[in-house]
């Protein structure tokens, strides 16, 4: 009979900590990605709002 090592536990202990991280991080990312979306929507409202550039001025300022 086989018997396994000692430190299984140890592995197992360790993949989750490993997984659990990356969900942590995923949501962090997503939750960091609808905060960047919402603060440009803010300012494409607040650009609007105020008349913001006309669509030449626009044009050129999008194609860097």
């Amino acid at each position: 009979m086989i018997v396994p090592p000692d430190n299984i536990p140890f592995l197992f202990a360790a993949f989750a900590v490993v997984w659990a991280v990356f969900f942590i991080y995923a949501a962090y990312m997503s939750w960091r990605r609808q905060s960047v979306q919402r603060g440009l929507r803010e300012l494409q409202s607040t650009a609007e709002s105020r008349g913001g550039p006309d669509a030449d001025e626009a044009d050129r300022m999008g194609s860097v």
